[in-house]
């Protein structure tokens, strides 16, 4: 097979066409009208002067009208002033700051069991519950019973807390108040 080299090379001085651009030409007017857009409003900025508080153009009510725009500038708290008008004084009487000091104690008695190893199983199940648990004999009617309570709290959250704990084992405790001392 033999080419001849000659006519390539007299192809290749021809004319040789452009190549043609993919983007079409609105896509080209609209981008230079956005960038002329673009430029005007930026000379439009430039041109702009800020806002002047007012005042003449005397310089003593120049420098009168400058340390009250900066007195302007800085916030006014009124929160402060507002709260001294509106304290309330509070009056306690002393039988409720005693309640305060020496607070309800609530104890909760899960079941009382005539066998001690069936009070000290249940200890054990709640105790594992991460409750409070001890129990207490005590006698009815000449016999011995065994209590097992739960507490005590200082607080109805955590009595409400330890309540719904047995609640979840079937446990329908008694509440027990404990005055406090006085």
């Amino acid at each position: 097979m033999t080419q001849d080299f000659a006519k390539k090379q007299a192809a290749k001085g021809k004319k040789k066409s452009r190549p043609q651009s993919n983007v079409p030409a609105w896509v080209w007017v609209f981008t230079g009208v956005v960038t002329g857009a673009f430029i005007m409003f930026l000379v439009y900025l430039a041109g702009l002067t800020p806002k002047s508080g007012g005042g003449s153009s005397t310089t003593g009510t120049t420098t009168q009208n400058s340390s009250t725009d900066n007195q302007r500038d800085k916030p006014v708290f009124e929160f402060y002033d507002r709260l001294l008008d509106n304290e309330v004084v509070v009056n306690i009487d002393e039988e409720e700051l005693n309640d305060a000091k020496n607070p309800t104690i609530y104890i909760l008695q899960a079941a009382s069991f005539q066998q001690y190893q069936e009070a000290d199983a249940l200890k054990a199940l709640l105790t594992l519950e991460g409750l409070d648990v001890e129990i207490q004999e005590f006698s009815n009617k000449g016999e011995t019973w065994h209590r097992v309570l739960v507490g005590p709290f200082d607080s109805r959250s955590k009595m409400a807390k330890a309540r719904s704990t047995l609640a979840q084992h079937d446990i329908s405790p008694i509440l027990l108040k404990k005055e406090p001392d006085a």
